[in-house]
């Protein structure tokens, strides 16, 4: 009988010690743990003692220990969101290229590396003109890749070089018009006013001009895709203008945008494989 209540009253002090050792973690984490945003990893956030999330509420990264200003943080925005991007239509390239062959990536497809490319024949103010006047190739079905490539010579380019960022006006952009080919026989087109700069939440608003009309070019199909293109450049300049559509990411004191890779290509992939 001494036994059991031995066994009972040993059995009570180690839950009342496990009690105790969990109730110390719960105010130590309390009273000195907070949660700040880190989106360089894919969680999105991270845990510090107090003292370094007051730190960083005042404006330091602290990663490098420094405060960056609207502009830096900003054009490292821009930066990681087209490395994020390209990293992850990389991945789902790869994915589906092995999962459907030639339905994708059958043409030539991995002659041109997923990234960054300009044309200097390409600028702001003529950039609709050309892309609608784009040559026929009846027998090519990316005909951008031949347009972009041979017709108008776009070169790989880094786009840090052609950063734009407008205060005043809370837009950011390139210099120049960037093609960004994201795979699978599709292209981005970002300008001057892509990035529609909202400083009160550190987020930016992306908006962009996807080109993917995968048909063989025939004489009787041009007039359909010259008023697509001046659709899309419309209705591009609308949402520039009313500041509507886009998706609108987040910016952490260091300058990484809260893109989640796992989530992008998880829904990129269910779209192409399933539709």
């Amino acid at each position: 009988m001494n036994h059991l209540k031995k066994d009972s009253q040993v059995k009570k002090n180690i839950l009342l010690g496990v009690s105790i050792l969990l109730l110390s973690i719960g105010l130590f984490f309390h009273f000195f743990i907070r949660v700040i945003p880190d989106y360089s990893i894919e969680s999105g956030r991270r845990y510090v003692l107090i003292n370094e999330y007051h730190k960083y509420k005042s404006g330091y990264c602290l990663k490098s220990g420094l405060v960056l200003n609207i502009e830096h943080k900003i054009k490292k925005g821009i930066i990681d969101y087209i490395n994020k991007r390209n990293k992850a239509d990389g991945i789902v390239r790869q994915d589906v290229c092995e999962e459907v062959g030639l339905k994708y990536c059958g043409y030539g497809e991995h002659d041109i590396s997923i990234g960054t490319y300009a044309s200097g024949a390409m600028s702001h103010n003529n950039w609709m003109t050309l892309v609608s006047n784009i040559t026929p190739h009846e027998h090519e079905l990316d005909a951008y890749k031949v347009y972009f490539f041979n017709d108008l010579n776009s070169k790989s380019i880094a786009p840090e070089n052609y950063l734009y960022v407008n205060l005043k006006n809370l837009q950011a952009g390139f210099n120049i018009p960037i093609i960004r080919y994201s795979g699978l026989l599709s292209y981005e087109l970002f300008f001057n006013d892509s990035f529609k700069i909202i400083p009160n939440e550190m987020k930016l608003k992306i908006n962009t001009i996807t080109l993917s009309e995968h048909f063989k070019w025939i004489n009787n199909s041009m007039p359909k895709y010259k008023a697509n293109i001046k659709n899309k450049a419309l209705n591009y300049k609308d949402k520039i203008k009313t500041n509507t559509g886009g998706v609108t990411y987040a910016i952490d004191e260091c300058g990484n945008v809260n893109f989640n890779i796992k989530e992008y290509i998880q829904q990129k992939e269910d779209y192409i494989l399933n539709k």
